[in-house]
């Protein structure tokens, strides 16, 4: 009979430890150090450790894990970035962690009349919407504000987009 292992985390912030919920163990694991070397997004970052609740990483954060595999799901709040997984290896040393995710575009709907042209001043290589149609805008960060305006009636409306989420602007 096999005896069970623990499959917790504990980060270590400020002057203290954040502890995950952990199995019951009749043996100490050894532990290591897991360090995020780069971060990007550089905010809004969550990581779930095996199946444990998500949490926010910051770059730089240093985890203590087991030494035993584990399976760290990456995602972004209000899923703003494409999901990665990463596999941490088994081990004593000190793993590096290089987490790059990548921010989802914004879909932009436009409302009014279906014969005029619409632009996107700040993303002029998108090239001409029309009403009724998603326009698909790449982001670099979370939310970002455009400027889109009726090539015909020369009116401009400012629209907040937020990455993997579709906005509405209306010219009614």
């Amino acid at each position: 009979m096999t005896a069970p292992f623990t499959w917790g985390i504990a980060i270590m912030v400020g002057f203290g430890t954040l502890s995950s919920a952990t199995a019951a163990a009749d043996d100490d694991s050894a532990r290591r150090e897991v360090h995020v070397r780069t971060l990007s997004p550089p905010y809004g970052v969550l990581a779930r450790f095996d199946s444990n609740e998500p949490m926010p990483l910051q770059l730089g954060e240093e985890l203590a894990v087991t030494s035993h595999p584990h399976f760290v799901f990456l995602t972004c709040v209000r899923d703003m970035c494409e999901p990665q997984g990463v596999w941490i290896k088994p081990g004593t040393e000190t793993e590096e962690l290089d987490i790059a995710l990548t921010i989802r575009p914004a879909q932009l709907q436009i409302e009014g009349n279906f014969s005029h042209r619409f632009v996107i001043q700040e993303e002029p290589s998108i090239g001409c919407g029309c009403a009724g149609v998603p326009m698909t805008v790449p982001l670099s960060t979370g939310e970002r504000v455009v400027h889109v305006t009726d090539l015909q009636t020369k009116q401009t409306i400012a629209v907040v987009l937020t990455a993997g989420h579709a906005s509405l602007v209306s010219f009614f």
